[in-house]
C-alpha cells in the first residue's frame, strides 16, 4: 500500500510539472504572437530607414562601418578611448573622431566634449556637429571632437579638467543623456515585486519574453521617485559647475548644451513611434522615464536648451538621442548663433 501511494504521488507530481510546463509554453507562445518583439537596429539600418532617405552618403558600406566603429571603440575609466579606426566614412585618430577642415594655423580651440551624440555615430566625418561647426567658424578656431561613446557627465568633466585651455578657447559640454539612462535601473529595481526579484536571475526569465514583459510593466508603473530625480539633478549640476569653473579660471568661454531628445518631442512620426516601441534601441523602462525628464531642473547651469529644437522636424532622429545630418545641421546653427562667432 505504501509503495502504491508513493508511486501515485510521483505520478501526480510529474503530471503537475508537465501541466505547468505546457501552461508556461502556451503563455510564451501567446506572448511571442501578440507582444511587439524588438527589431534589430542593424537590420533596420540596412533597410535604409526614413532618416536616411535623403542622405547622399547612405550605402551598405556606410552601415557596415557604423557598426564596426561602434563595436571597436571602448570607453576607458578615464573617459578616453585608445582604439583608432580608418575607413571611408569614419575615422578615429588617437582615440578622437576626425573633424574635417581643421586649420593647421589657428588662434584658439573649440573643444566639443560629450558622449556618442558628439562622437556622432550615425553620420560620416563630414557631417558631424564638430565638422559642421568647423566649417562655419573659419580658420580662427580649430574644432576638436572629444565625444566618446557611452561617456557620462563625471567622465566628461574629468576630460574637460585635463584640457590645456588658454584665454579665448571655448569649451562646449554637450549633454549625452547617459546619466539619465544610468538612473533608470535604480528606479526600476525599486519597484520590482518580490516575485520578479526572485525570478529575474533564472534562465527562464532571461529567455522568456512573457515574464520579462510582465516584470518590466510592473517596474515602470511608478517611474517618478523624486529621490532619484533629485540626486540625478544634484550630480549633473555639481559636475557641470566644476567644468565651468575650470574653464573660467583659464579665461575660456564655457557653454552647456541640452540637446534634442526624442522622448520630449510632443508629436512623433510613425517611424519615431516605432523607435520607442518596437526596436532594441529603446527599452520600455527608458521610454517610461521620458516624462520625468522635464522634472529635472538644470536652469542653475544656464544651458543652451535645444530639447525642442527638432519638434517640427520629422524623421531626423535615428535613435532616441542620435540624429541624422539634418538634425546635426540645425543643432550646429543654434550653437554657433549662441557663441556669436564671426568667421574670419
Amino acid at each position: 500500500m505504501v509503495k502504491y501511494m508513493k508511486k501515485r504521488t510521483a505520478i501526480i507530481s510529474v503530471s503537475i510539472m508537465i501541466c505547468v510546463v505546457f501552461m508556461l509554453t502556451g503563455v510564451e507562445l501567446i506572448a511571442h504572437a501578440t507582444l511587439p518583439q524588438p527589431l534589430s537596429f542593424r537590420a533596420a539600418m540596412e533597410l535604409r530607414p526614413p532618416p536616411y532617405q535623403n542622405s547622399p552618403y547612405w550605402s551598405p558600406e556606410f552601415v557596415r562601418e557604423r557598426f564596426e566603429v561602434a563595436s571597436k571603440l571602448n570607453l576607458g575609466s578615464d573617459g578616453f578611448t585608445t582604439l583608432d579606426y580608418s575607413g571611408r566614412y569614419y575615422n578615429v585618430v588617437n582615440g578622437q573622431r576626425v573633424t574635417t577642415g581643421q586649420p593647421s594655423v589657428y588662434t584658439n580651440t573649440i573643444y566639443l566634449v560629450g558622449a556618442s551624440n558628439i562622437f556622432d555615430i550615425e553620420v560620416p566625418d563630414d557631417y558631424t556637429i564638430a565638422s559642421q561647426i568647423q566649417a562655419m567658424v573659419g580658420e580662427g578656431y580649430r574644432v576638436e571632437n572629444l565625444g566618446v561613446i557611452a561617456m557620462g557627465n563625471h567622465q566628461i568633466t574629468q576630460r574637460i579638467l585635463s584640457l590645456p585651455l588658454i584665454r579665448g578657447d571655448i569649451v562646449i559640454l554637450y549633454e549625452g543623456w547617459n546619466d539619465y539612462k544610468g538612473v533608470i535601473p535604480k528606479i526600476v529595481d525599486a519597484h520590482k515585486t518580490p516575485l520578479c526579484r526572485m525570478l529575474e536571475g533564472t534562465f527562464f526569465v532571461r529567455r522568456s519574453l512573457a515574464l520579462k514583459t510582465v516584470c518590466r510593466w510592473n517596474a515602470v508603473i511608478e517611474l517618478s521617485d523624486q529621490q532619484f530625480i533629485d540626486q540625478l539633478q544634484e550630480d549633473i549640476i555639481a559636475t557641470v559647475q566644476s567644468a565651468e569653473a575650470y574653464a573660467e579660471e583659464a579665461d575660456a568661454e564655457f557653454l552647456y548644451v541640452l540637446p534634442p531628445f526624442l522622448l520630449t518631442k510632443p508629436e512623433l512620426s510613425d517611424y519615431e513611434t516605432h523607435l520607442l516601441t518596437d526596436m532594441d534601441t529603446m527599452t520600455r523602462e527608458f521610454a517610461a522615464f521620458g516624462p520625468q525628464i522635464p522634472l529635472i531642473d538644470l536652469s542653475p547651469l544656464d544651458p543652451l536648451n535645444l530639447q525642442h529644437l527638432l519638434d517640427d522636424e520629422d524623421n531626423v532622429f535615428v535613435s532616441h538621442y542620435h540624429v541624422n545630418e539634418r538634425g546635426d545641421s540645425l543643432i550646429t546653427q543654434a550653437i554657433v548663433n549662441e557663441l556669436m562667432i564671426n568667421p574670419e
